[in-house]
């Protein structure tokens, strides 16, 4: 897994919308899925829940909620509560410094989101711990949130990493980081492609309902806790 020290953690919040192509979008419409989905009084697992983006979308909109985030950096954390701190008072916020094997809880959620976040795992058996964990934790019948980088049908998806990169330039990522983007996008993350994903989700009791984004070789899929694994 990625770390994420001081620096990172303070220009996360930029950087990644010129990494990633169609972020915002792909967070409000997370946010459409949630207003179709979701109960009005729900218990909600942000799992690598990093500078909060997610957890405050979610508060802005929905008082009452009981939310919980679930990140292993510090860093990013110390961010997160700076920016939720004032939906404290309207919403239940709890970050945890853990990483979601690591966390445990006696309630089960209601609804959990994952976003950017298992494609810096290795599909080592390391995937498949961390959507069973995700799993473990949500009552049947609860919606999962899934946004990540999907493997390309080319061997090394060197397409898609052209196509980001110029996506990237014309947005205005700064040269060094720019430059470092192809080998990043190569080296540092280890996407599935969908074959892969739904045999995992059905591993671990999840079924995929659809996809709601795809931008470059970025998706977002709806699955949805069917058993008890």
């Amino acid at each position: 897994m990625k770390h994420f020290d001081q620096n990172t953690a303070n220009q996360y919040d930029h950087d990644i919308r010129l990494r990633i192509p169609g972020y915002n979008l792909i967070q409000e419409l997370i946010s459409a899925v949630l207003d179709v989905e979701v109960p009005t009084s729900a218990r909600m697992l942000v799992v690598g829940s990093g500078t909060g983006e997610e957890i405050v979308r979610v508060a802005s909109r929905y008082s009452g909620w009981r939310i919980d985030g679930i990140e292993p950096s510090a860093e990013m954390n110390r961010i997160a509560a700076q920016k939720t701190g004032i939906y404290k008072s309207q919403n239940q916020i709890h970050l945890h410094e853990a990483k979601i094997e690591d966390f445990t809880s006696t309630e089960g959620y209601d609804v959990a989101l994952s976003v950017f976040v298992s494609h810096f795992l290795p599909d080592d058996g390391s995937k498949l711990q961390f959507f069973k964990k995700v799993a473990t934790h949500l009552k049947p019948g609860a919606l999962f949130v899934f946004a990540d980088m999907m493997k390309q049908s080319d061997s090394v998806g060197e397409i898609f990493i052209a196509s980001n990169y110029y996506w990237a330039k014309t947005q205005g990522l700064e040269m060094p980081q720019l430059r470092d983007l192809p080998g990043r996008l190569r080296n540092l993350f280890h996407p599935m492609d969908e074959n892969r994903m739904r045999e995992i989700f059905t591993e671990v009791g999840f079924k995929i309902e659809g996809r709601f984004a795809q931008s470059l070789g970025y998706s977002g899929y709806v699955a949805r806790k069917t058993v008890s694994k």
